[in-house]
């Protein structure tokens, strides 16, 4: 056979074969992807700066105005969109977000961080399957990535699934250990079980709630701690059974305008358990005045006004309260 002839059979052959690589590979086979102009691309670089730089002024339309028009210059520039999604989130646009999110990933290919990211929204959106689905991707893309262990211990939490959340986040703190989300989201699961356990498992749980608290307060360095810290460690340390350390930290919360109707009848019972009965009816008084038809603080304004100076420790109170 002449050598043009079989050159000439092979190059058929490989044109017969290219219509079923194109299928098996998709979109984001590169030869079928086209690369955007170089002047296209140029211009939606420099937009996405100029939006990056509105956006740390705090423009965010001028910024969302600026990314949109990169896109629609430059359709296939990923990271353009990935930014977009971002702002788009910033602006309370989830559904926009996951759009943007889910053709970046088509031009990109398989990402583990805009598959964490993406998993996220979906997880604010009530989507939990999608929300798994993307964390176990992630993970299997890459161990590694503290937001894709953070996003699955997420989804098992909204799940009710607490001991798998809680094993997640132990992964999620060795690789990241300071972050005052994720400590505040350990301490969530940590009271979560102890509302279920038995007798010394609740109190264990207990124990490492306080404990996440307080090193989520740590991270605070020099800035107060958030009133829903204060309010939530010291209702940990009532159900520890140290009515005295709950009111110290009530008594922060309280000075600085904390007025929460649930957290000052907890408050009100500590002032009883510790026998400061005028200061329990001060509490129930503020309270009462908030919500008249508080019906606990009621019951216990009739308690307080029935008992003598110095009242018994109400019945729910003993040991602390369970």
């Amino acid at each position: 056979m002449p050598p043009a002839v079989s050159v000439l059979r092979r190059l058929a052959a490989w044109a017969a074969l290219l219509p079923g690589l194109c299928c098996a590979g998709g979109c984001s086979w590169w030869p079928l992807r086209p690369d955007p102009a170089p002047d296209a691309l140029i211009l939606s670089r420099r937009l996405t700066a100029q939006a990056l730089a509105a956006q740390s002024r705090g423009d965010l339309d001028q910024a969302s105005r600026l990314l949109e028009t990169a896109v629609r210059n430059c359709p296939y520039d990923a990271d353009a969109r990935a930014r977009w999604a971002e702002l788009l989130w910033e602006q309370n646009r989830p559904q926009e977000a996951l759009e943007q999110l889910e053709r970046a990933l088509q031009l990109m290919g398989p990402d583990a961080a805009l598959l964490a990211r993406r998993g996220e929204i979906h997880l604010a959106l009530g989507h939990l399957e999608a929300a798994w689905r993307d964390a176990h991707a992630a993970l299997q893309m890459d161990c590694q990535l503290a937001a894709a262990w953070r996003l699955r211990a997420r989804v098992l939490s909204n799940l009710g699934r607490y001991p798998e959340a809680l094993a997640d986040y132990c992964q999620v703190l060795r690789l990241e250990p300071d972050s005052p989300e994720v400590l505040k989201e350990l301490a969530q699961v940590h009271w979560q079980l102890a509302q279920t356990a038995p007798g010394p498992k609740r109190d264990k749980h207990y124990y490492q709630c306080l404990l996440a608290l307080e090193r989520w307060e740590e991270q605070l360095e020099q800035q107060p701690p958030p009133l829903e810290l204060l309010a939530w460690k010291g209702r940990v340390y009532y159900e520890l059974g140290r009515p005295r350390d709950a009111l110290l930290v009530w008594q922060q919360a309280r000075q600085r305008g904390w007025s929460n109707p649930q957290g000052l009848y907890w408050m009100a019972l500590a002032y009883w358990q510790t026998g400061q009965v005028e200061r329990a009816r001060q509490e129930l008084a503020a309270l009462l005045s908030q919500v008249p038809h508080h019906a606990e603080a009621r019951r216990l304004w009739q308690q307080l006004h029935t008992a003598p100076a110095m009242a018994a420790v109400p019945p729910s109170a003993q040991g602390g309260a369970r």
